[in-house]
């Protein structure tokens, strides 16, 4: 699970139940937000909860839930997490197909290359809706922060278009609500302040409409 949401991000991974979830965040917060080595903890039905870092670079976690007739095998789980960071890379892999893919089509959208209906359609591949998108212009943050920042949208299941140009990087989504206001970003800002450097400017653009209007967007956030 990622360590900052508790959400599973490999296919066929279940979520964590919400009682086990809560003592999660209250266990690791005691701790100062970190998982130094192996985190372990009383479960609800009297078993052991133990979790361990995956060796990663988003701090990953792997969950493992023991009975009390089952004896806990620090070996064994370090495999397990060994095992799990290789699932994890290629996961990382195939996200990286689909952002080149999403990078691709962003800069066909900013160059005007592409007419409204071809756009749209292009754009609901990535789940991306116009009408509820905005296009954002960050200066100010490199390649490593731009991967940190893709890894957290994606994470987060936050549909995106990132484009790097002339020193800035367009970032294209949508949040999931149907209220276009700006203050609809706010979460996901927070997440770039997080992400980003800390002298990185962001700006805004209205909501996309149409995938005809990115270069007009484009203006909009610059």
């Amino acid at each position: 699970v990622d360590s900052e949401t508790l959400n599973p991000f490999l296919d066929g991974t279940p979520s964590p139940p919400d009682v086990l979830r809560n003592k999660l965040h209250e266990e690791i917060a005691t701790r100062g937000g970190t998982v130094p080595g192996t985190l372990r903890f009383s479960g609800q039905r009297k078993g052991e909860v133990v979790v361990v870092e995956v060796p990663y670079e988003e701090p990953t976690f792997l969950i493992a839930t023991y009975s009390n007739d089952q004896p806990f095998d620090p070996v064994l789980l370090q495999h397990a997490a060994t095992a799990v960071a290789v699932e994890v890379a290629h996961a990382s892999l195939r996200a990286d197909h689909q952002r080149q893919l999403g990078t691709e089509l962003l800069s066909q959208l900013l160059e005007g290359r592409l007419d409204s209906e071809t756009g749209a359609t292009q754009l609901q591949k990535h789940n991306i809706s116009p009408p509820v998108a905005f296009l954002l212009a960050i200066n100010g943050s490199g390649a490593p922060e731009e991967r940190r920042l893709h890894i957290g949208l994606h994470r987060r299941a936050i549909a995106h278009l990132l484009l790097r140009r002339n020193g800035v990087l367009f970032l294209l989504l949508e949040e999931p609500s149907n209220n276009v206001e700006r203050n609809v970003l706010s979460p996901t800002v927070k997440l770039l302040l997080d992400r980003l450097n800390q002298d990185s400017t962001i700006g805004i653009s209205n909501p996309l409409v149409d995938s005809s209007r990115a270069p007009a967007a484009a203006r909009e956030a610059l």
